[in-house]
């Protein structure tokens, strides 16, 4: 009961199923959660409970022999007859639907987060159709012994899908559940029935790579990411940028500035294949970045004047190491009344760490000038995806940054070092990084940024990123995110150029580490 009240209290809908003892056990705390909706269960007068009881005797002979009794696999194999009873019900009026273990949360090892990412989902934006179910084997494996051992193609906890498809899968059940059982004259667990049907039978889900912990509901991204360049009808703008032979131009920061639309393009000596495997345009292999100046239109469409390269011998810092140079991500903002930049480098570091450098933006001489090597809070190899805080009018020329995102972290450079200045306490539903500095909102009195994340999807041949804006208080903390979503297509895509329109949003995007994109979305 313990477990179940990790989840009910967060207040996702639930429709649960209890039979009367249990019903009167626990009458007392049903009525401390309104999202629970309590419905009546007569095993034996259920579909499944009359097929199963005519193999009564016939047990799988690799069981534990106190759990895995005849109910208890009765009731495993009930799992889609309740969904089916819930979704003719609809008593929550939703589209998609979860069937979800009452004590499936005894198996999480971070059970706040994975509660509040639960939560989270009853928010998303779902694909119409699909069944997603999570599992530990490939698919096909162990079906030799399909009746005597459990199968783990499905972990059998969790599976969430729209509400047709849970009837469709019903629909399989009854045409097929009794020719398994009588062909094989035992009762086994349900998960070896999905198992057969997905072999034997065509059934079709979105099969994800989990295990019995907090995996089991991370449900992958795609199935409820929105696409904005479909939903919004927006084209994506493709500048014409110039050629440099050997590099590729690749992820956009913007600012605004002395009233110029100012786009720092950073351009990469290699293209990603689509394995996400590097070819390179150097010959020892070293990778090399160069950044170009560009001015835009008001409108953000077009390249105004003639973009410049920018030139990094001013930065005045000694190279170190020549396996990985230039500046990658650069992030334009302003601290006092100056242009800066942040980016991350290896080359500069003395014992050739991944640093953040910062240091002033030249964009009417094209330079990157007067460099600094930062060090983290605590000493790290690798340091990126610091979001620069902007503090235009301001007296106070102390630069701060969002360090990172859970716990949340806002950090402060005293001389060449970062320190935490505000931390708050989170865990994390999503492992959120960056992605652009706060943009402020006059209308909506807070400041805006994107951030993302990425998943490594089974079977993918490369990572996949996903968006989220965020909204931060006066102080630059966060309080509110929006829905998850891609630009054009899933893969790999980096936004490091965002800024607020009177009646949307611009985005400056890659994809494939190259690519570079502008959307706009207006509301």
């Amino acid at each position: 009961m313990d477990n179940f009240v990790q989840i009910a209290k967060t207040g996702v809908p639930i429709v649960l199923y209890v039979d009367a003892e249990i019903k009167e056990v626990y009458k007392e705390e049903w009525t401390k959660y309104s999202n629970v909706v309590l419905r009546d269960v007569d095993y034996p007068k259920s579909w499944t409970y009359k097929v199963c009881s005519l193999y009564k005797g016939n047990l799988p002979a690799s069981r534990n022999l106190v759990k895995d009794s005849f109910l208890f696999l009765c009731l495993m194999n009930m799992k889609i007859e309740f969904v089916v009873s819930a979704v003719n019900e609809n008593p929550f009026d939703t589209q998609h639907f979860a069937w979800i273990d009452f004590n499936l949360s005894h198996i999480f090892k971070r059970k706040v987060a994975t509660c509040d990412y639960m939560k989270f989902l009853t928010t998303c934006k779902w694909k119409p159709q699909f069944i997603a179910n999570p599992g530990c084997w490939e698919k096909g494996h162990g079906m030799e012994s399909i009746v005597d051992n459990i199968n783990w193609r499905f972990c059998g906890g969790f599976m969430i899908g729209d509400g047709q498809s849970f009837l469709d899968l019903f629909d399989l059940y009854l045409e097929h559940f009794t020719i398994f059982m009588h062909r094989y004259r035992h009762i086994t667990w349900e998960v070896n029935f999905w198992a057969w049907l997905e072999v034997n039978v065509g059934w079709e889900i979105v099969w994800f790579k989990a295990d019995h912990d907090d995996s089991i509901v991370r449900i992958p991204s795609h199935l409820f990411s929105r696409c904005i360049a479909d939903e919004t009808k927006q084209v994506t703008v493709r500048y014409p940028f110039p050629e440099k032979p050997g590099f590729y131009p690749s992820s956009s920061s913007y600012i605004k500035y002395m009233d110029k639309h100012i786009l720092n393009v950073r351009y990469v000596n290699y293209k990603l294949d689509e394995y996400g495997r590097y070819h390179i345009n150097h010959p020892n292999g070293n990778l090399e970045t160069l950044n170009l100046r560009c001015y835009l239109t008001d409108d953000f469409k077009e390249i105004r004047e003639e973009p410049e390269f920018m030139w990094d011998g001013m930065i005045g810092l000694r190279e170190y190491d020549k396996s990985i140079t230039g500046l990658e991500d650069v992030r334009l903002f302003i601290s006092g009344n100056q242009l800066k930049y942040v980016a991350t480098n290896k080359s500069y570091h003395v014992m050739q760490k991944i640093r953040m450098i910062t240091g002033d933006y030249s964009e009417s001489m094209a330079m990157f000038e007067n460099g600094r090597v930062l060090e983290p809070p605590t000493d790290t190899y690798c340091e990126k995806n610091w979001i620069p805080i902007n503090k235009e009018r301001s007296d106070d020329n102390k630069m701060r940054f969002i360090y990172r995102w859970a716990p949340f972290e806002i950090g402060e450079l005293e001389g060449d070092t970062l320190k935490i200045i505000k931390s708050i306490p989170k865990e994390q539903t999503l492992t959120i990084r960056g992605s652009t500095p706060p943009q402020w909102s006059e209308k909506d009195q807070c400041h805006y940024c994107v951030v993302h994340y990425c998943e490594h999807v089974h079977g993918a041949k490369t990572l996949a990123y996903y968006h989220m804006l965020v909204k931060l208080d006066q102080e630059f903390v966060p309080f509110e995110w929006s829905n998850v979503f891609h630009f054009n297509q899933v893969g790999i895509q980096y936004c490091i150029g965002f800024t607020i329109l009177d009646k949307g949003f611009a985005f400056w995007f890659s994809e494939h580490d190259g690519n570079p994109g502008f959307l706009q979305v207006f509301f």
